[in-house]
């Protein structure tokens, strides 16, 4: 089929995909899709010019959730924001073998006033340090089923974890980790 020029847009309640078919077995490949709800995937090479926006991902938690929560590999890059909360509280990654690659930013808008922690499977582990501002760190940490605030974190306090591996033993990083306390003693705990 040549080509096919349009004046008007181009409208698809069904998505957009552009495929190469395998000259020998008639096989397809999608190279480019953009499927029903407007997400785009594509093995190629993308090259943007002129101005972009990327809207970074905020999910919200609010005062008087306590657990239940598994955030996804699609929530990637997320800011994942905490108020005073009214309990103890749990939030869990993703399973390392799902999400490896994918980073989540955990942020404390006030003080925390209950321990809330993102926790593994159980199985998968989370390494990493706390510093403690003095230079006299806590030792790296490589059998950890937990990081999170404790009660006493403050407005500021935030770290990130990295799903590095589907190894369990080595499957989350925890860095860039901000205890907003003085002497960055007590808000953040690895446990």
């Amino acid at each position: 089929m040549g080509n096919t020029t349009y004046s008007g847009p181009v409208r698809s309640e069904g998505g957009f995909e552009q495929i190469t078919k395998n000259s020998s077995t008639g096989a397809i490949t999608t190279n480019f899709d953009i499927d029903t709800s407007g997400n785009i995937t594509g093995t190629g090479t993308s090259t943007i010019t002129g101005a972009t926006t990327f809207v970074v991902p905020t999910v919200t938690i609010v005062t008087g959730y306590t657990s239940g929560t598994v955030l996804t590999a699609a929530q990637s890059g997320s800011i994942i924001t905490f108020p005073a909360m009214g309990g103890a509280a749990t939030l869990s990654l993703p399973a390392a073998a799902d999400c490896v690659g994918s980073t989540f930013h955990f942020v404390m808008l006030g003080t925390a006033g209950n321990d809330v922690d993102i926790i593994t499977n159980g199985s998968e582990k989370i390494i990493g340090c706390v510093p403690k501002g003095d230079g006299d760190n806590v030792g790296i940490a490589d059998a950890n089923d937990s990081i999170g605030f404790d009660a006493n974190a403050v407005v500021g306090s935030s770290f990130k974890v990295t799903c590095i591996s589907s190894t369990a033993a080595l499957a989350f990083l925890a860095h860039d980790i901000i205890d907003g306390l003085a002497a960055n003693t007590g808000g953040i705990n690895l446990k």
